[in-house]
């Protein structure tokens, strides 16, 4: 299990800069940096900083990892013991990030 910190606030997941999930996939299969990555389970709320009244956040989740180049992954699965996810600026990997990574 890792500790996520997520500042996603238009995510319907996000709650108090945590996630609601229980488990979250970082995509990247070809990766070189952060900018190639980003959570593909997010899913924009339409709103920025909305309450996740239904659900409690998770202070640490699993974390399916596509990133093959990263040196967190393992067998496909994220052995850091915490990572961050934020906004991306790049936009043809989606809108999100996974600050964390870092190549082998």
């Amino acid at each position: 299990m890792t500790n996520l910190g997520c500042c996603v606030e238009n995510c319907v997941h996000n709650e108090d800069n945590m996630c609601c999930r229980g488990n979250i996939k970082v995509d990247g299969h070809k990766a070189h940096d952060a900018g190639e990555t980003c959570c593909a389970s997010f899913q924009d709320c339409g709103c920025h900083g909305a309450t996740n009244s239904t659900r409690r956040p998770n202070a640490k989740i699993e974390v399916a990892c596509d990133a093959s180049n990263c040196m967190y992954n393992n067998n496909m699965m994220c052995s850091a013991g915490h990572i961050d996810v934020k906004h991306s600026g790049n936009t043809v990997h989606g809108e999100t990030e996974c600050a964390t990574f870092k190549m082998n």
